[in-house]
């Protein structure tokens, strides 16, 4: 694999575990405001 290959991957491994990160603190605060339905 080219060094722009593995680059590219591990921006997008990164990138993966922002947005992941974000959807679950989104998901959380949603939780925590709508409380149990």
């Amino acid at each position: 694999m080219s060094f722009r290959a593995l680059l590219h991957r591990a921006l997008e491994v990164d990138f993966m575990d922002v947005a992941l990160s974000y959807v679950a603190l989104f998901y959380l605060g949603w939780i925590a405001s709508a409380g149990p339905t």
